[in-house]
């Protein structure tokens, strides 16, 4: 990339803030007294297994739970933004799975949010988490849901 490429890429990026820092599905979170957070197997594929040994197709849902975590660094930004979380699911209308705000602090403060997810669901599928911030579209963190045939 030639300087002046870097150049006007550079200046696509807001002065202000906020910045994502990281936004995943995890397995568990543990908080230490100076914030510190360690996130617990980071997850992209929920794998159900199906019995071999069941001769009846299973009917019923399986149950997808994860940690959603989202952190932004405040930049030089002060004040309240809304945070919104949409889901969706190939095949099914999106749904709004988080309507929140965080607030921001200004040079050098992170503001975190943390929900436990806990979904239905009865096959396998592609799915987003849609992540806005003050109405922006800000990422997407994608999972996958598989089916595997097994020894349950």
């Amino acid at each position: 990339m030639a300087k002046r490429e870097l150049a006007e890429l550079v200046k696509r990026v807001p002065a202000k803030g906020p910045f994502l820092q990281f936004a995943v599905l995890c397995k568990g979170i543990q908080q230490a007294l100076d914030s510190t957070l360690t996130l617990e197997g980071i997850r992209h594929t929920f794998r159900f297994v199906k019995s071999e040994l069941d001769p009846a197709p299973r009917t019923g849902l399986w149950t997808m739970e994860a940690e959603l975590v989202i952190a932004f660094g405040a930049g030089g930004f002060v004040g309240s933004k809304s945070l919104q979380v949409v889901l969706n699911v190939y095949g099914k209308p999106p749904m709004l799975v988080l309507d929140d705000s965080l607030e921001f602090e200004g040079p050098g403060h992170i503001a975190a949010f943390i929900r436990p997810i806990k979904l239905n669901v009865d096959g396998g599928a592609d799915m987003s988490f849609d992540v806005f911030l003050g109405g922006e579209f800000v990422t997407r963190i994608r999972a996958q849901i598989d089916l595997v045939k097994g020894l349950a």
